[in-house]
């Protein structure tokens, strides 16, 4: 259910362009106009929606990696044995890792998503009486969320170092190399794919 909220979360971010800028911009210029302040904050409405959700999805990203973390950190052998007996635990979290790079790479080239919600934030602390699609305690949470320049790789992190610090008996290196391991794994996987991509006949091959 992650997996498939990430997948659409990541079509999502790499089709928001421009977002609401030309709507913002008009709602700056004419103040007055209340045409444009109204088609600004429909448009607005929806956008933040969106970015809520995304939001919610690096929560429950923070919630699901100790689960995670324990399943493949926690077993009696060494950490590439491990990882080689719960291949598809593997396999998710390595795409869950893959999807929170993807999202950050694209939320980095994607300044209209904190300009929409910083007008919308704004919008919100001037008219305390409009009709707003989250409230302002949620708000400014989400603004924190959209202030880091990678939002998803910072609740993976948060969830890592929280794992780390709750099972303090568990030796440190079982989860760095865990991860070491997996990181190591999407590399190759991804350089295959492209390798297949680029040599006739649709085959991988090694060099």
């Amino acid at each position: 259910m992650v997996l498939e909220q990430a997948n659409s979360s990541l079509e999502d971010v790499a089709s928001y362009g421009p977002g609401a800028s030309a709507e913002i911009r008009l709602a700056i210029q004419q103040p007055n106009n209340a045409e444009a302040q109204s088609r600004a904050l429909d448009l607005l409405n929806r956008l933040v929606a969106k970015i809520r959700m995304y939001y919610e999805l690096s929560q429950r990203i923070e919630q699901l990696v100790p689960l995670i973390l324990w399943e493949l950190c926690s077993g009696p052998l060494p950490p590439a044995e491990q990882l080689e007996a719960l291949q598809a635990t593997c396999r998710q979290f390595a795409r869950l890792i893959d999807f929170v790079l993807s999202f950050d790479a694209l939320k980095m080239c994607t300044p209209a998503l904190q300009n929409d919600f910083s007008f919308y934030r704004r919008a919100m602390s001037r008219e305390t009486g409009g009709t707003y699609v989250i409230p302002i305690e949620l708000a400014n949470t989400i603004s924190l969320f959209l202030a880091s320049p990678t939002p998803m790789l910072s609740a993976l992190t948060t969830a890592t170092i929280n794992f780390v610090v709750t099972h303090s008996d568990l030796p440190v290196t079982n989860t760095t190399d865990t991860l070491a391991t997996i990181v190591q794994c999407e590399q190759f996987e991804n350089i295959l794919t492209w390798t297949s991509h680029e040599v006739p006949g649709g085959e991988a091959h090694l060099l």
